[in-house]
């Protein structure tokens, strides 16, 4: 062979080193495909003459043996490849050099690792494209990606072709064209889920006109590059959670138009240099914290047709030189006096001010990101890792802290209240509040809201004492992180609201509640946590009109300051009060008659149709459900993302949930019925049900547990579904996380052999504990297998044969003292064999064979699995002696491995280069 071209396609290994028997060969192309691990020292071919391996993951650097070659005149690799003789790799240190002279922080960010410019400038280094691209290119690239990176792009609702070899112009979903001739013109991402802070770097995009970031999760302040560099016909940062000052540089925007500010936290004065954007017609800087008064410069805008700038804290008046204007439409608040404005003004109450808490004892230190992570690790019942898992409450608490400077100076409590705080937010859709008030502003969080009465909500020390949002429209859960305010808290109201889970056990720490806990008219569940006994200063706990279970806890018998209690409207509490409760000699105890007996309720025990409290809180009616959004919250209150998906016009959960409100017979299910209905029609709409081999009766009214054949229980005697196996089905899509829903009972997952099921295995998966058979072999799904694998106690059978798991076996994979069967073969797996894999004593078969990138020596702890019979260790890159324990096992039939690697005395079957396997002599 003298030619060969494999450009291309899809191959997914590393570059065998038999390539160097084609003593022949003058050409080799391997570019574009998935080729991966170092290039090896046998493709020094002496009579090579063109090798391009560009446009595949390959790393380490190029042999020395291939930059001695003297009639190789072309020689493409990655910028990844690290290579002194390259005909075309200056790509890496041409990006760096480029970006490097363009960065406004004279590129010190670029080095910071994990920092957004950092993240963007490793991901543009290795786009095999990146020699095609002319130098504003890959600056739009590199801008563009330090937005996602800083804004939490994985998140994002839509985010389409972004960071893929397209060209930027199709990254985006608009219909409108959004590119010009000169580059990039509009940048829109409304309502996108976009939540972080706006990076200076989008200033380098110098072809933009319009920027449109309308009702995401934005936060911190406005940068001023943005008003300097760009040539700006419209901006929209509206229903966003912005900060800070308005720019000056502002004023240099003088093809502005529209600018709408509407509905942030921005604290500033209007700047003079607004006069100078003599195009402008809509300036709306409307529900802000904007105050001084009206500058007079603003006369000088001919053009101005619209000015709103209500509900903000301005002062003075409407400057008399605008009124002559012609300006259609004025609205500010009464405060400001206006003689050329229609009658009505708007009533904008400001809440009284809270005095500033007196200095503490303690001179806080400035504070860096990882001072802060260190406080806040300290004290988390997680340690922190949740800080780091992007979309959660956590991580978005956490980001919004390090970029409010105003955190620097904080003392410990004052750090961790905030801190608290905004995970409270986040944990509840805090933008869609009806109130929030001054919340994630830069001031003091004393000022964010007050109480109910208007009163303050702060003691002296600037603490919380007071958490009064009833009526306010969170949607979400209660994050643990609430205990945190523990040091001060003795109020505490969420009434009708729709927070959905559990009570979090963390309440028990809030053990300076003197006063009211009230979570009435919510959705939430689960069982209320005994920690609540804890609370032995609280005299009302108001727990009525949700979906709680189980029955009253003991615990609640210790609160001696208890004068009420209210549990009244939860359908699954059930059982007999306890006598502790009642020796307690309440003045109020309310509870549903028909489910709990309680012989000191009366004359207050009620029956659970009496009416209660004013409430709005979604409920169950006798007829069953009254609508679809009853249905919708129900269910969200149990799915993995909290209804998220279901939201999604278009989404398996989204049809999943408009088929089961349909349903017939839906009043007769119970809600765990429900739930699985739910689960599996999410199932089937996520892997494309109708093409599937064979349907049978799924989605029909039938009882789901008569859905589809099985040879084996489908169901267990409480119509539970235990038994998912739908094999060989041509199913098409990804694995939907709904399948968590299914934990109570199912034990067997079996999907082998569906090669269209694609996407990652969800994390949520690994929490199912009763699973005994997990199958995923023959599929097409990537990415790692979680640590979370070791909570699968029950897991007897754990298969991922030729899949396309990546990373390293983890450790926990020892915690799974039942296994039998233990398949990895054919993977992409790398690493080592962890020794916990010679605490698996009931094990029978295990395989790494085909995981080239296994390596080290062959654990001497498998020498302990005296139960094993069948061991595949060949085809991968391990080492060592298995003639001493392992050898001596009992009950071993099968052992191959690679000899010439491994000693083996004992083997079954030698296996030589990857090629020949044979019976050893």
């Amino acid at each position: 062979v003298q030619f060969i071209d494999l450009t291309g396609n899809q191959f997914e290994s590393t570059i065998p080193t038999e390539i160097g028997l084609l003593v022949s060969a003058f050409v080799i192309h391997l570019g574009d495909n998935d080729l991966t691990g170092p290039i090896p020292s046998e493709i020094a071919i002496s009579s090579l003459v063109d090798l391009v391996l560009k446009g595949n993951t390959l790393t380490g650097a190029v042999p020395k043996e291939l930059c001695e070659l003297s009639n190789l005149a072309l020689l493409e690799v990655d910028c990844m490849v690290e290579c002194a003789c390259c005909t075309d790799h200056e790509c890496a240190e041409r990006v760096q050099e480029l970006l490097m002279g363009v960065a406004f922080d004279e590129g010190s960010s670029l080095r910071i690792p994990g920092s957004p410019q950092n993240e963007a400038l490793l991901w543009l280094s290795g786009d095999d494209k990146v020699y095609e691209y002319s130098d504003y290119d890959l600056i739009q690239r590199y801008a563009l990606a330090t937005l996602y990176f800083a804004t939490g792009g994985r998140e994002w609702v839509n985010r389409t072709f972004w960071l893929s070899g397209h060209d930027i112009c199709d990254w985006f979903w608009n219909d409108e064209p959004i590119c010009g001739s000169g580059g990039l013109e509009r940048l829109h991402l409304k309502e996108n889920g976009v939540f972080g802070t706006l990076p200076e770097e989008i200033a380098l995009i110098t072809s933009l006109k319009s920027i449109d970031f309308r009702s995401n999760q934005l936060f911190g302040t406005l940068p001023a590059q943005w008003f300097s560099y760009l040539e700006l016909t419209r901006l929209d940062l509206s229903s966003n959670i912005l900060t800070g000052f308005l720019p000056t540089e502002i004023g240099m925007q003088t093809a502005l138009t529209f600018i709408d500010l509407n509905s942030n936290e921005v604290k500033s004065t209007i700047p003079s240099e607004i006069g100078l954007l003599s195009e402008l017609s809509t300036l709306d800087l409307s529900n802000n914290r904007i105050y001084g008064t009206v500058p007079t410069e603003i006369s000088m805008i001919n053009d101005l047709q619209q000015l709103l700038l209500t509900n903000n804290e301005l002062s003075g008046s409407v400057p008399l030189d605008l009124c002559g204007k012609g300006v259609t439409e004025i609205e500010i608040d009464c405060s400001i006096s206006c003689v050329c404005c229609s009658s009505s003004c708007f009533s904008n109450e400001v809440s009284p001010t809270l005095s500033p808490p007196p200095t503490r004892s303690v001179s806080p230190t400035p504070l860096v990101e990882g001072n802060l992570r260190q406080i806040i690790s300290s004290v988390s019942s997680d340690g922190g890792e949740s800080l780091d898992v992007m979309g959660t409450s956590q991580n978005k608490a956490f980001r919004w802290l390090v970029s409010d400077n105003a955190n620097l100076l904080n003392p410990r409590n004052r750090i961790l209240q905030r801190f608290a705080l905004a995970t409270l937010f986040f944990a509840t859709g805090g933008n869609t509040w009806n109130n929030r008030g001054a919340w994630l502003s830069s001031d003091n969080e004393c000022l964010w809201f007050t109480s109910e009465g208007g009163g303050d909500v702060c003691n002296s020390d600037g603490l919380i004492t007071i958490l009064d949002l009833d009526n306010n429209n969170l949607v979400g859960t209660l994050p643990p992180e609430i205990s945190l305010l523990s040091e001060s808290l003795s109020f505490m109201d969420f009434y009708n609201n729709r927070i959905n889970g559990t009570i979090p056990t963390e309440i028990g720490l809030l053990t300076g509640l003197s006063d009211t806990v009230d979570l009435d008219g919510n959705v939430l569940s689960g069982t209320i946590p005994t920690e609540i006994g804890l609370l032995t200063k609280v005299k009302v706990i108001w727990l009525n009109d949700n979906k709680l279970r189980g029955s009253v806890p003991t615990e609640i018998g210790t609160m001696e300051a208890l004068e009420q209690f209210y549990v009244h409207k939860n359908e699954g509490l059930s059982g007999v009060m306890p006598a502790e409760v009642c020796n307690l000699g309440l003045e109020k105890l309310q509870v549903d008659c028909s489910a709990i007996q309680c012989s000191c309720c009366d004359p207050t025990c009620i029956p659970s149709s009496s009416p209660t409290r004013t409430s709005s809180t979604i409920e169950m009616s006798e007829a069953g459900w009254d609508s679809t959004d009853e249905l919708k919250f129900f269910l969200a209150s149990v799915s993995p993302d909290e209804g998220i998906s279901m939201s999604i016009p278009g989404s398996p959960q989204a049809k999943a949930l408009d088929w089961l409100a349909s349903n017939a017979n839906i009043d007769m299910y119970s809600e765990n019925r429900l739930i699985q209905r739910y689960a599996m029609a999410s199932f089937y709409f996520s892997t494309n049900g109708p093409q599937w081999n064979r349907t049978d009766s799924w989605l029909s009214d039938d009882d789901e547990c008569l859905w589809y054949n099985n040879l084996f229980e489908t169901c267990d005697n409480e119509g539970r579904l235990v038994n998912l196996r739908l094999d060989r089905q041509e199913l098409q899509g990804t694995i939907p996380p709904e399948l968590v829903l299914l934990s109570n009972s199912l034990r067997v997952l079996d999907l082998e052999l569906n090669a269209n099921l694609v996407g990652s295995i969800p994390e949520a998966i690994f929490t199912m504990t009763n699973i005994e058979t997990f199958d995923m072999s023959g599929t097409s799904l990537t990415g790692t297998i979680s640590t979370q694998v070791g909570g699968l106690g029950s897991l007897k059978i754990f298969r991922v044969f030729e899949v396309g798991m990546t990373g390293t076996i983890a450790t926990e994979f020892g915690m799974l003292t039942r296994l039998d069967i233990l398949d990895f073969g054919a993977n992409n797996l790398s690493g080592t064999i962890p020794t916990e894999i010679g605490l698996l004593a009931l094990v029978k078969g295990i395989s790494f064979f085909g995981n080239h990138l296994i390596t080290g020596t062959v654990p001497t702890e498998l020498g302990q699995l005296t139960s094993l019979k069948k061991m595949y260790l060949d085809d991968t890159s391990l080492e060592g002696d298995l003639s001493g324990k392992i050898c001596q096992l009992p009950s071993i039939e099968e052992l191959w491995s690679d000899c010439n690697e491994i000693n083996c005395g004992c083997c079954t079957m030698c296996c030589i280069d990857r090629e020949s396997c044979n019976i050893p002599p």
